[in-house]
């Protein structure tokens, strides 16, 4: 109990003395030793610091040390987002390293590891670099290097034929229907009004939510649901994002210039709050182009991955024939 008491204050708010632990047990010729082990020597410098600090930082004048900050878990979870867009690369070079650190800062440190040690940190990025993104063509200095292909699409064309897909229940619809439930929870952490709330949700048994309805795991309604018109919306967001990557994926500042695309090919016209449009059409944009991306490069890749098995399974059968 006082380990475990000990152990816990580390979470919380008030500073606690520390403890040291020792093990006996017994060796092979009977004789009782004592030890210890690795684990417990870093816990034994943990509780050294902790009480270094708190010496110092109370003649100081403080009266409250919080040693739930005095962690690493941020810098682990940052590295875990790292490692997680470096894909089966677990041997970076450092040119590598430092591209999927940008990567990842460009994305907003999207992904956060589920089987992790560390807890989430809840902490926010100082600059996720759109400013930095932006400011060249504000002030008319940005001049790409690459010719960017901009595939034509019809807007009035897309809406007609998504909104006939998801008005059905089609099933290819859900997934989309899925997608927009999980952007509409994203916008109601940051935006809470009724108007847009009528417009951006709907009722949980209109057809393009049955498969949302259907991951539901209790009675209690935890997921989102969202409207036909926000559902179309983030259909054609999707189709003209997939269509931009064919000929766009390699270029620089991908996320910037695929999210100029996408929002000049979603028609946010039924978004009638001059107060929240704006800010509902930002991260609408950058939500779809932050998981279309990835989508893609997951897509293309495992395409390669299925050649190349279908390459050497051909070569084995050739081999096994000749033998």
């Amino acid at each position: 109990m006082e380990v475990d008491t000990l152990f816990d204050s580390f979470n919380g708010n008030t500073n606690q003395s520390g403890k040291e632990l020792k093990f006996k047990r017994l060796s092979k010729s009977g004789q009782v030793k004592q030890s210890t082990p690795p684990s417990q020597m870093g816990w034994i410098t943990s509780l050294n610091a902790i009480r270094g600090i708190w010496a110092y930082v109370h003649s100081k004048g403080f009266t409250v040390l919080r040693p739930r900050s005095l962690n690493q878990d941020p810098l682990e979870n940052l590295f875990g987002c790292i490692r997680y867009g470096s894909g089966c690369n677990d041997n970076p070079s450092a040119f590598q390293f430092v591209g999927s650190l940008k990567a990842q800062i460009l994305n907003n440190l999207i992904h956060c590891s589920t089987h992790s040690n560390c807890e989430k940190d809840n902490n926010d990025l100082l600059s996720n670099l759109k400013s930095f993104l932006e400011k060249d063509e504000k002030e008319g200095e940005y001049q790409p290097n690459e010719v960017i292909c901009m595939p034509e699409i019809s807007t009035e064309e897309t809406v007609s034929i998504i909104e006939a897909d998801v008005n059905g229940g089609r099933a290819e619809t859900f997934s989309v229907a899925y997608v927009a439930g999980f952007i509409l929870k994203g916008i109601y952490k940051k935006i809470t009004c009724t108007g847009c709330s009528a417009l951006l949700s709907s009722d949980v048994l209109e057809a393009h939510n049955m498969f949302i309805w259907n991951k539901e795991w209790s009675d209690k309604r935890s997921l989102y649901y969202p409207s036909v018109v926000f559902t179309i919306s983030i259909a054609q967001g999707i189709t003209s994002l997939e269509n931009f990557m064919v000929d766009n994926s390699n270029i620089s500042d991908l996320p910037y210039h695929a999210s100029k695309f996408v929002h000049n090919h979603i028609d946010f016209s039924w978004l009638t709050c001059e107060q929240h449009c704006e800010q509902i059409e930002t991260i609408t944009v950058q939500s779809i182009v932050n998981i279309g991306i990835v989508w893609w490069v997951k897509r293309e890749n495992q395409k390669f991955k299925n050649q190349k098995n279908a390459i050497i399974k051909s070569k084995k059968l050739m081999k096994m024939k000749n033998m």
